[in-house]
């Protein structure tokens, strides 16, 4: 995950880029896309008595599952990275008194907690 980090009123804010806050979800469905494949892969080879189609398929799966736990816990750190930074910049805004710094704070706060829990 690439972070840009800005200078502001002595304290590093972190934000994440809006094109990457779906990574973890494409990864997910690549996760999901390989288990299919892969149960149509043992299926096949159950079928036709293929026992080396069997085992790969059944490989395959286990690659998928791996990949959507990886993509979800991923999810749920830049979702946590992403409510802190929104924790930080709305104190920054409060002690700078700006409303519209503690505003944006607000929402990457919410952002951040929406990422995590939708990779619960």
């Amino acid at each position: 995950m690439r972070l840009e980090s800005c200078f502001l009123s002595g304290c590093w804010i972190q934000t994440i880029h809006p094109g990457e806050l779906h990574m973890s979800m494409n990864k997910h469905q690549e996760g999901k896309t390989e288990k299919i494949m892969g149960k149509v892969k043992e299926v096949a080879g159950k079928v036709t008595g293929d026992k080396s189609l069997e085992n790969r398929g059944k490989m395959q799966q286990i690659t998928g599952k791996t990949k959507e736990v990886v993509a979800g816990a991923a999810g749920k750190v830049a979702g946590k990275a992403q409510e802190l930074a929104g924790k930080v910049q709305r104190g920054v805004g409060d002690a700078v008194d700006s409303e519209a710094m503690e505003k944006s704070g607000r929402a990457n706060e919410a952002k951040g907690k929406a990422r995590q829990d939708a990779n619960d």
